[in-house]
C-alpha cells in the first residue's frame, strides 16, 4: 500500500473524529479526575497506580496518564488537547489496521 493512502485514510480518519468533537464533549467526573492526575504528573507528582475501579478494589494502572501528558502539555493544559489526541491516536490505530489486514 502507497504511504500516500495510508497518509489520506488517517487525515479523513482524524477529520471524521475530531468534527465538531471539542463543542460537543461534556466533561464528566472521570474526565476531570484524569485531568487532575495528568496535571500531577506534569508537575513531577509520579505515580505508580491509577485511580481505583468501582468493583473489586482493585486499580487501574497510570499509562492512560502517561500517554497523554504530553498532549496535555503541548495545549497549555487545556482539556480539548486530551480529546484531539485521542482522536488522532484512534485514527492512526484504525490506519494501521486497515494497513495490516
Amino acid at each position: 500500500m502507497k504511504k500516500g493512502v495510508a497518509v489520506l485514510l488517517f487525515l479523513i480518519l482524524f477529520a471524521l473524529f475530531s468534527f465538531k468533537l471539542v463543542g460537543s464533549y461534556n466533561f464528566d467526573s472521570d474526565f476531570g479526575r484524569d485531568l487532575m492526575w495528568m496535571y500531577d504528573i506534569a508537575y513531577g507528582r509520579f505515580t505508580l497506580l491509577g485511580p481505583k475501579l468501582s468493583f473489586g478494589g482493585y486499580y487501574l494502572g497510570p499509562y492512560y496518564y502517561y500517554i497523554f501528558v504530553p498532549f496535555l502539555a503541548l495545549t497549555k493544559f487545556l482539556p480539548p488537547g486530551v480529546l484531539l489526541a485521542n482522536a488522532a491516536f484512534f485514527a492512526f490505530f484504525l490506519t494501521l489496521s486497515y494497513i495490516i489486514l
